[in-house]
């Protein structure tokens, strides 16, 4: 995109005009989003009709809705390991996002536009890499997917802060944008999946505070 905006602005990819114009670019997409997001509405889930059909569903979910309301205690030690793991994920690929760019303009010289092209390859390779996710899950299951992406994010980190040349720290910041992905997604669903229902919103919350922090 910026090598697009460059053109028409008359100015080099060694200008930081067209990165932010990108930027602000972005800013409209993402509330273009937010408008698609105010449209949508929950669908009524339709009950297969062989379920339906079957007498005994019946018994089932009054035992599942019977098992449902025993109340339970609130899951802090759950939710402080999900927060925990969260955070020292997040620490890493923060530090590299921010170390990435800096690095590569003052320790390696690299021109702007090389640095633009390496970031924009990670982003666009989070897109496969998030539709994979499915495919992870199903062959190694949830908590398998995050420990491997985690290693993935530990050996990038690993090639980046060691090898100094400008193909390693691509390949490192490909990996941990990857990686980070994948992580990220299978995470989400696994701390939802070890707590009940009720427990789910506030599993959430707690992740996104250490998220923020």
């Amino acid at each position: 995109l910026p090598g697009l905006l460059a053109g028409p602005l008359q100015v080099s990819l060694d200008s930081p005009a067209p990165y932010r114009v990108a930027l602000w670019l972005s800013v409209l997409c993402y509330l273009l989003s937010f408008v698609v997001l105010l449209l949508t509405h929950d669908q009524a889930s339709v009950v297969p009709a062989a379920e339906a059909e079957d007498p005994t569903s019946k018994d089932r979910g009054a035992a599942g809705a019977d098992a449902a309301s025993i109340p339970h205690r609130f899951p802090y030690g759950l939710v402080a390991i999900m927060m925990l793991i969260l955070f020292f994920r997040l620490l890493g690929e923060t530090a590299v996002g921010g170390f990435f760019t800096v690095y590569l303009d003052t320790a390696l010289r690299t021109p702007t536009s090389l640095i633009g092209l390496a970031t924009a390859l990670a982003r666009l390779l989070a897109v496969p890499a998030a539709l994979a996710v499915p495919l992870f899950i199903q062959r190694f299951g949830l908590a398998r997917t995050f420990l491997i992406s985690v290693i993935v994010i530990s050996a990038g980190i690993a090639v980046l802060s060691l090898i100094e040349t400008l193909p390693a720290a691509a390949v490192g910041l490909l990996c941990i944008t990857a990686a980070g992905t994948i992580s990220a997604t299978s995470l989400m669903l696994f701390h939802q999946q070890v707590v009940r229902p009720e427990w789910r919103t506030a599993m959430s919350g707690g992740v996104s505070m250490a998220q923020g922090i």
